[in-house]
């Protein structure tokens, strides 16, 4: 396991915001459309990958609400496309 040693005499203090991972993100949004619930997913960075998910799963029939400044994403997959 990798280490990061501080050396000093002050004690560290603060917050560190960890953004959303693109790689995790991508699969959450696809499993999203096997519930019929509204799904609420956060920290989803606006980048060109998720912007493409967001098309697809719109063409699929699926209802989005994507907040970029909130970094949220709603999806609403109940009712869906049948094959085409």
């Amino acid at each position: 396991m990798e280490q990061l040693v501080i050396e000093g005499g002050k004690s560290l203090r603060g917050k560190v915001r960890i953004s959303g991972s693109k790689n995790a993100s991508l699969p959450i949004m696809a499993a999203a459309l096997l519930s019929s619930e509204r799904i609420t997913l956060e920290d989803i960075s606006s980048l060109e990958d998720v912007k493409t998910m967001i098309s697809l799963l719109r063409y699929l029939g699926a209802e989005i609400c994507f907040d970029a400044s909130r970094e949220r994403l709603t999806v609403f997959a109940q009712e869906l496309r049948e094959g085409s």
